[in-house]
């Protein structure tokens, strides 16, 4: 048998989940204040930006889901990096907020749900059931937040906006022809078998879990209590990713420094991603879900009363950011665990759907709430409040599975 091409697997799925995800978060935080300056409006709706993506995101994600028990996720990745490659070519030439949102919403959301999130998590449930938390942790470690952010405020100073939506774009003309070379849609189509899968075993005695149409998936509690918990843990990590850096620079810190604790944030998010993703191998999905969130509470309380220190701040949103960075690898995980590998496209996408008015109101939720306070403490007690309240839907859930001894038994090897 050839060599297992997992590794191959992971890496591409590593690329289009950060090139997605990853550049348009990371870049969006520093271009705020620039996009409100340049263009007027609120600070609300200079942060809306991504609410558009997360818009198109939700949207599609049930389609996407649905669409990829029949149709290649080549296909489908490789579509979703060129609709980024013209959407920041775009952007570099928009004239007002408007057309920005517009971009977002019609280009990069839907270029982001082709190539990232589903599609992704999908091609690494078909490769692997032995080590899948950690594949998933890997595949999802966020290392382009580390440094865009940096990079973002740097070019914005030194050549303006209209250049950073260029390096953007120059990423995607690498990426759309490496995801159409690299993808390999199962195992079996080159003759290899899952990891976790001997030879004795079929690919299909894996493909643990009901066949679960739409009606039947929305129809059960598991799916609402994930779903929503799931939410309202990305709208805190939307918050914390997108204002974070004009969190820091309302109580006088300077861009480049804000930047650089943006840029640590994002590494940690790395760390947090792997971590986690080992912990869910050895304690389960839903388990460790249950631990991230009640541990996420404490930073962002905190936030609220801790003075102004770059030593203090890096602390709590190093915190944060182990918990953030864990959301997707835990959520595709408990999915995997709930439900089983057979509907488990389909169920992502419908959950990403629920994530609609959650993801779409998050930042600009928190931009509000700064014009008319003057200040982001109440959105800070309010994402606290989110993370508890998630902590016990997932709890409701731990213990919560298909059918507990089949895949443990293959996955132990």
């Amino acid at each position: 048998m050839a060599r297992f091409s997992g590794t191959r697997i992971v890496a591409i799925c590593f690329l289009g989940q950060n090139c997605g995800v990853g550049i348009s978060y990371g870049t969006f935080g520093p271009l705020i204040t620039t996009i409100q300056h340049e263009f007027g409006g609120t600070r609300g709706l200079a942060s809306s930006g991504l609410s558009m993506l997360m818009v198109a995101l939700a949207v599609l994600s049930p389609f996407i889901g649905a669409a990829l028990q029949r149709w290649s996720i080549r296909a489908m990745m490789t579509t979703g990096a060129f609709l980024n490659l013209v959407g920041y070519l775009l952007l570099s030439r928009v004239t007002n907020t408007y057309e920005l949102l517009a971009v977002y919403g019609l280009f990069i959301g839907p270029g982001v749900a082709m190539l990232s999130i589903v599609p992704p998590v999908t091609l690494i449930s078909r490769w692997f059931i032995q080590g899948r938390g950690k594949a998933l942790g890997i595949m999802n470690t966020p290392l382009f937040i580390m440094f865009m952010p940096l990079m973002a405020s740097t070019i914005l100073i030194h050549f303006g906006m209209s250049m950073v939506f260029l390096g953007n774009a120059a990423i995607f003309a690498v990426l759309t022809p490496l995801t159409y070379f690299m993808i390999i849609e199962t195992p079996e189509s080159v003759g290899q078998l899952p990891r976790g899968v001997n030879d004795e075993q079929s690919a299909e005695a894996v493909l643990t879990g009901p066949h679960l149409v739409t009606r039947q998936i929305v129809a059960r509690k598991e799916f609402w209590l994930l779903s929503l918990g799931a939410s309202l843990l990305t709208a805190v990590g939307i918050i914390m990713t997108v204002q974070l850096v004009p969190l820091l620079t309302s109580r006088g810190m300077e861009l480049r420094a804000a930047s650089g604790i943006m840029s640590f944030y994002g590494m940690i998010l790395a760390i947090g991603a792997v971590a986690f993703g080992w912990l869910a191998d050895r304690r389960g999905s839903v388990t460790s879900f249950v631990m991230m969130s009640f541990t996420l509470v404490a930073p962002w309380v905190a936030l609220v009363f801790v003075p102004v220190s770059v030593v203090a701040y890096v602390v709590l949103t190093s915190i944060a950011a182990l918990c953030h960075g864990a959301i997707t690898t835990l959520h595709s995980g408990s999915a995997n665990e709930i439900f089983g590998r057979k509907a488990f496209s389909r169920i992502m996408g419908l959950c990403y759907f629920v994530k609609l008015p959650f993801m779409a109101s998050a930042a600009p939720m928190a931009g509000y709430i700064y014009d008319f306070t003057g200040s982001y403490n109440a959105a800070l007690l309010v994402a606290a409040a989110m993370a508890f309240i998630a902590g016990l839907m997932f709890w409701t859930l731990n213990g919560v599975r298909f059918d507990g001894g089949k895949v443990a038994a293959v996955a132990a090897g």
